[in-house]
């Protein structure tokens, strides 16, 4: 194996200037970029004997069509997958064996194994429109999974994807955030109706957050978070009524780190006794592809954890797709196995993955469904209006006899009723609350997007050069005009407010985001002697002493001057009020 040979890659045909591995099939070398392999994988490869053997991706998928997805497309077939319409290649594709692998682990045997269980996993590709007919009940639990590749800037478009939806998420988790310390989200994020709660990056890439639907009650449960610079956790809990809590987790791993300390910390974490016995959903892009179980010991080794703790993968297709390569790192892993479920991957481009569902038809969560109303002015008449309300019976507001809080309620309920008969009250669907809570996002942009849209599924099916330029100008266009009707419409809102100063305050909040700040907890202190103390009582006496006594403190640091406050100011002013006022009295007395 040599470290930087000159050859061109058997993936990209591209040479190999830099780190390479031989494949001992085709004989080629091949960037360990190409094959997803991060560094630290390589650096283990390279001390492994000459004698074994090692196959490149290409060969792994001719080896295994049977097994792997995407083994026998062409990459023209794989870029129409980027498409809203589903290609009819989609519903052939072999999916991921589970079973198989289930029988290789240590301690099972052949009783233990449920041999319909690949099959019990309903999942596959969906488009936009057949996702959005579906629909789930009031006890059902739904999922979703988005690589988003900054949420600031991809917030809108995961807004409009939820619009588009029929399915109401009881929770959708977002990787790759790129919230970090160093650069937390400027904008808000925040979603109505659901709690966010995030863990951010060490580095500039990464961060995970979740959105939870704020009526199931999420606790944030900070003893499983992790503060790793490899990888990012984010864990609540929610309380069921007729079963076990659930607990869910997003967690996003770096490419670039060992999986090792990853597998360690999911088997440290899932082996605790908070989670013992839950109900658990780990969603996320973990960067491990489940299609190199068989040739690569170390996601053999994660894979065998979770399956060993009764974990299954609930997406077995690929969720990336490129013209030379295609691998399943996202994904969304749960214990919960003895309901029927439909999951898959949706067929949509905002970042370079696809979002991951999963749907549970289950029973016994606390889940409050609410609805929203709105008046209907569209055939609204004053002139009618103005008549009807002429013609109430007012006499009553002139009793001196009757309570005037219930004059008022009458006098309103009746009030309400007119209203109602020329404006009724029309019930909101949930693509007009979600759409009402950014109204910038008017009906012509929609349009632009669904027209970008469709250009782009019409090129994935037959690439053109003048549909491409199109495209891209009709692409642009829907982000400048997104900027453009943002920016009106907030300098209309403060125009209009400008004298309010809550609305003004709520306009702010809606933009920046104001939750950025940091609690630090101490857990250990240090006194003026270096003596140490971890005792939260102790700790806390410490602190209320200091604060106590600090002006004490900084008093007898200040030195004496030998000049009085007097010897400051200057001459008197004969016309000055004050000295006027002393005279008067000094001669009253």
């Amino acid at each position: 194996m040599v470290r930087n040979p000159k050859f061109p890659c058997g993936i990209c045909r591209k040479n190999v200037t830099k780190k390479g591995i031989l494949c001992n099939k085709c004989n080629c070398w091949i960037h360990i970029k190409c094959n997803d392999i991060s560094d630290s994988e390589y650096e283990a490869l390279c001390n492994e004997p000459d004698d074994v053997p090692w196959f490149c991706l290409n060969c792994t998928i001719d080896f295994h069509e049977n097994i792997f997805p995407f083994g026998s497309i062409e990459n023209e077939t794989l870029s129409n997958l980027f498409g809203y319409d589903k290609p009819s290649v989609v519903d052939s594709l072999p999916s991921f064996e589970i079973t198989s692998h289930l029988t290789n682990l240590p301690d099972l045997h052949d009783y233990d194994i449920d041999e319909q269980l690949s099959y019990n996993i309903n999942s596959s590709y969906h488009t936009i429109q057949e996702l959005s007919t579906s629909s789930t009940s009031h006890n059902d639990l739904s999922f979703l999974h988005m690589n988003i590749r900054s949420l600031s800037c991809h917030f809108d478009e995961l807004l409009t994807l939820l619009s588009n939806l029929n399915i109401s998420f009881d929770v959708v988790a977002v990787s790759e955030t790129w919230d970090s310390f160093q650069k937390p989200l400027g904008t808000n994020v925040e979603i109505p109706g659901y709690t966010f709660f995030s863990s951010k990056s060490k580095s500039q890439n990464g961060g995970v957050g979740l959105y939870i639907k704020t009526s199931l009650g999420p606790v944030l449960k900070s003893d499983l978070n992790s503060d790793s610079d490899k990888y990012e956790t984010v864990w609540i809990e929610i309380e069921t009524s007729k079963e076990r809590n659930i607990l869910i987790c997003c967690s996003y791993r770096h490419p670039s780190t060992e999986i090792e300390n990853f597998t360690e910390y999911i088997e440290e974490t899932l082996s605790k006794p908070s989670v013992v016995n839950k109900q658990v959903f780990i969603l996320g892009d973990f960067n491990i592809n489940l299609l190199n179980y068989d040739s690569h010991s170390l996601t053999s080794g994660f894979i065998s954890l979770l399956l060993s703790k009764h974990f299954i993968p609930f997406i077995i297709h690929p969720t990336r797709v490129s013209d030379h390569s295609s691998t399943i790192i996202d994904n969304i892993f749960s214990n919960v196995c003895n309901f029927d479920t439909q999951s898959g991957n949706i067929l949509t481009q905002i970042a370079d993955h696809f979002p991951q569902f999963l749907i549970v038809k289950r029973a016994g969560i606390i889940n409050k469904t609410l609805s929203y109303h709105k008046h209907d002015y569209s055939k609204f008449d004053e002139g009618n209006f103005i008549a009807d309300f002429n013609n109430l019976n007012l006499d009553y507001l002139y009793d001196d006899q009757t309570d005037v809080n219930e004059k008022f309620n009458k006098f309103l309920t009746k009030l309400e009723d007119v209203v109602k008969k020329h404006a009724p009250l029309k019930k909101l669907t949930k693509r007009d609350i979600k759409f009402r809570n950014k109204p910038w996002i008017n009906s012509r942009i929609q349009k632009m997007m669904r027209l970008r849209d469709n250009i782009l599924r019409t090129i994935r099916k037959k690439p053109d050069s003048a549909k491409c330029l199109l495209y891209k100008k009709l692409r642009n266009r829907v982000v400048i005009e997104l900027k453009e009707s943002k920016t009106n419409y907030f300098h209309n809102y403060f125009n209009n407010n400008s004298k309010n100063m809550k609305l003004l305050w709520s306009g702010i909040k809606s933009i920046i985001n104001i939750k950025n700040s940091q609690v630090n907890v101490v857990n250990k202190l240090k006194d003026s002697n270096g003596n140490i103390t971890t005792d939260p009582a102790d700790m806390a006496s410490r602190f209320n002493d200091f604060f106590v006594n600090v002006a004490d403190s900084i008093t007898k640091k200040i030195p004496r001057s030998p000049k009085s406050p007097l010897d400051y100011l200057g001459h008197e002013n004969p016309h000055s009020f004050l000295l006027v006022l002393q005279l008067h009295l000094k001669y009253q007395m």
